[in-house]
């Protein structure tokens, strides 16, 4: 089978094989010979990605504090963000299952729709409404039950510019 090979070093190698390869030994012309490898190679397949897409959403807003936002319409999720006047939070709530072992890695990805030069700051908050062991839904969050925004955020989001994809790192979380 052919593969493509990358010189990382002078003792490093990197082959990237055709998809039905398994193992076996590596042969490397060069102008003392044809050395083999001493063993064989393993192919060692990257980790599947999966999707996951919020199983709640919700907002609040400081100007009205026991203000329930419900349930949105349609597939799309529309966060709100102020630099200025009330403070406006967003929730995103996600059911995280089937992954056979811990994350190596996790993004948030959210489409701009509102341009703006802050897009504000992504934390990791308790799944339960405040003060209390019962989990947020999308018809009981307002903001004087939300669960309390609190630490160092997992990401600045900085920048967000308009008909835009922001990936933010959340591995962390």
């Amino acid at each position: 089978l052919a593969a493509t090979f990358i010189i990382d070093s002078d003792v490093q190698i990197r082959a990237t094989v055709p998809t039905g390869a398994t193992t076996g030994p590596i042969s490397v012309n060069n102008p003392a010979g044809f050395p083999g490898s001493a063993s064989n190679f393993t192919v060692t397949a990257p980790p599947p990605q999966t999707t996951f897409t919020p199983v709640a959403d919700g907002r609040v807003q400081s100007d009205a504090t026991t203000q329930n936002y419900g349930i949105g319409t349609g597939n799309n999720v529309l966060l709100r963000v102020r630099s200025t006047g009330p403070t406006v939070r967003s929730y995103l709530k996600f059911q995280v299952s089937g992954l056979g072992g811990a994350a190596s890695s996790a993004k948030l990805r959210l489409f701009c729709v509102d341009a703006s030069t802050d897009g504000g700051a992504v934390y990791s908050v308790s799944n339960n409404l405040l003060s209390t062991s019962t989990p947020w839904t999308e018809t009981a969050l307002n903001y004087n039950n939300a669960p309390a925004v609190a630490g160092s955020p997992l990401a600045q989001i900085g920048n967000a510019n308009l008909n835009t994809w922001i990936e933010v790192d959340v591995t962390s979380a």
